[in-house]
């Protein structure tokens, strides 16, 4: 956190079209993530005059560009720059494009045409990443501080547990023994306290970032859970359990009015998706930020099947339709539904309806 002082970060936009400058000033939420752009610029060049004279704290930069590309760009913020938080916005599905961007540490790697929602989460993403790196209190890893990591290890791996279970009575004692934990190790407070406030602040941010959520849709105010070296560690503990306890009971509210839309909403997707070869329940998982537990138990209680034989069932009647009603081959019907090695798929066929495809579409043709 920045000291309790709110900044407005400075974004500065660069792309040599101007359609693009006025897409991502329409479409972001500035004042949301304390946010103003400065400036629009065409190319690496400019953006290098500029930011000699200019303080800037964000960039989003084209990849594609005269003069100098977004590659070169990043290069000297990575040498010369690197306390400012880069977004790449590109036209072009390109790995070197890509490897630049991994290289400098950009927030994100959006595609043309620009999404509202996946620009507005590398927005929140870079505010998070930003206060991260203004934390005042130093943070040497010390024979004191280093004693924490296993705790914490520890911490993190039951808090993802306890989150993804919406489980409130537990989440109150995992914070009561990493207290206890804590007032065991503690010997000087200016490198434990410090430590263990930015570990479990990150936490709490990554929380939020994972569930689409910040600071304000949970009406949680920075200066409540700023460091403050005269407060003692079991008092700042409190105020960050309080902060996970609010997250959770936003979420819990939110599961109880969503789930039966969601469930829906994931069938509609598995129908829209079943013949990706790829699909699976951990990605359907990613894709809607739930866990695969909650996700399978769901839509089983909603439909009596689970995601798996769901997929399978509707693959195989999709197989049969353009089979018998379509005339398509054996082969080019598996392929069309997911399937690229032919004798898995009359496994699986004959499995789910007893009898060889040949069979099948001979009876039909019989009767």
């Amino acid at each position: 956190m920045n000291g309790g002082v709110i900044m407005t970060l400075k974004v500065v936009i660069v792309d040599d079209e101007s359609a693009t400058w006025g897409v991502i000033q329409k479409l972001a939420h500035w004042e949301k993530y304390n946010m103003k752009v400065i400036a629009a610029l065409n190319n690496g060049k400019e953006v290098l005059d500029f930011i000699q004279i200019h303080h800037v704290d964000v960039l989003i930069t084209d990849m594609n560009m005269p003069s100098m590309d977004g590659g070169q760009l990043l290069e000297i913020l990575t040498e010369q720059f690197k306390d400012i938080k880069t977004i790449v916005v590109s036209g072009y599905e390109d790995f070197n494009y890509l490897k630049h961007a991994i290289h400098a540490q950009s927030i994100d790697y959006l595609l043309k045409p620009i999404n509202s929602l996946e620009l507005n989460k590398a927005l929140e993403k870079t505010v998070i990443e930003w206060k991260k790196s203004k934390l005042k209190k130093p943070l040497s890893i010390t024979q004191n501080s280093q004693a924490l990591v296993p705790v914490l290890k520890d911490f993190k791996r039951k808090l993802f547990t306890v989150i993804d279970a919406r489980d409130l009575k537990q989440l109150r004692l995992i914070f009561k023994e990493l207290s206890k934990d804590v007032n065991e190790l503690i010997e000087r407070i200016d490198t434990i306290y410090a430590k263990l406030h930015y570990e479990l602040m990150g936490y709490l941010e990554e929380q939020l970032y994972r569930h689409d959520l910040s600071f304000a849709d949970l009406k949680l105010k920075d200066q409540h859970l700023l460091l403050d070296s005269e407060a003692s560690a079991g008092k700042m503990l409190d105020g960050i359990e309080e902060a996970f306890q609010t997250l959770l009971q936003h979420l819990i509210q939110f599961k109880q009015e969503n789930s039966f839309l969601q469930i829906l909403d994931v069938q509609q997707h598995i129908d829209r998706n079943y013949m990706d070869q790829e699909i699976t329940l951990s990605k359907i998982a990613d894709e809607f930020h739930i866990s695969k537990e909650y996700l399978s138990k769901a839509f089983k209680e909603r439909f009596q099947v689970n995601i798996t034989e769901y997929i399978l069932q509707k693959r195989m009647e999709k197989a049969k339709e353009l089979m018998l009603e379509n005339g398509m081959r054996i082969k080019q019907a598996a392929e069309c539904v997911g399937y690229e090695d032919v004798s898995y798929f009359y496994r699986v066929w004959k499995k789910f309806f007893s009898i060889p495809p040949g069979e099948l579409i001979k009876s039909n043709k019989g009767s």
